[in-house]
């Protein structure tokens, strides 16, 4: 048995799915934008519901049965992400050299390579004066810290005043809360 052959598109082809592709692309750019400001919209409005009650990270409202989709009402979850950033030099002098050496790691960088050649070549190093060649940069391993936390040889009571936390700009994730079905266990 043979293969049939496919048959070759032509340019009148290849020309009819570029323009409906632009034809569509055009379409979506023009929902994009609309979907924006519905969104924009949206998020100053529910931000003010989450305003006005503060202790709320999730609401349910209910659905008015004017609504196409079939769901007993809305949840709308507020994320919100933070950032915590350490003091190093605080987070040192908190928890000692010997928890600090385990949770914060140092770059060292040469700031005045000819400055510290030619110091060198002099005898009597003094450690204090090799130092000031040096900047070093500090950052805590989280992932060590909350280790560290888990098996207790660490609280928060022990870094408290040693970092700051940046909260991002919160969004908010609307999903539908659906009756149960008669048929499931209870």
């Amino acid at each position: 048995m043979r293969k049939t052959q496919k048959q070759q598109k032509s340019p009148a082809d290849f020309a009819k799915i570029v323009a409906d592709f632009y034809s569509k692309s055009q379409r979506f750019k023009e929902i994009e934008v609309s979907f924006k400001k519905i969104k924009s919209k949206f998020s100053g409005e529910i931000s003010k519901y989450f305003d006005e009650n503060p202790d709320l990270k999730s609401a349910i409202f209910t659905a008015n049965n004017d609504s196409d989709v079939e769901c007993t009402g809305y949840i709308v979850n507020k994320i919100q992400r933070a950032n915590v950033k350490f003091d190093c030099d605080k987070l040192e002098k908190a928890l000692g050299k010997k928890l600090s050496d385990v949770l914060i790691f140092k770059t060292y960088s040469i700031i005045d390579m000819p400055g510290l050649i030619s110091y060198l070549k002099e005898c009597n190093v003094d450690p204090q004066i090799f130092k000031s060649f040096l900047h070093v940069e500090k950052y805590v391993d989280k992932a060590e810290l909350e280790r560290l936390e888990g098996i207790g040889k660490l609280t928060q009571e022990d870094i408290q005043g040693c970092y700051t936390v940046e909260l991002s700009e919160p969004y908010y994730k609307v999903s539908l809360q659906k009756a149960k079905d008669e048929w499931q266990e209870k």
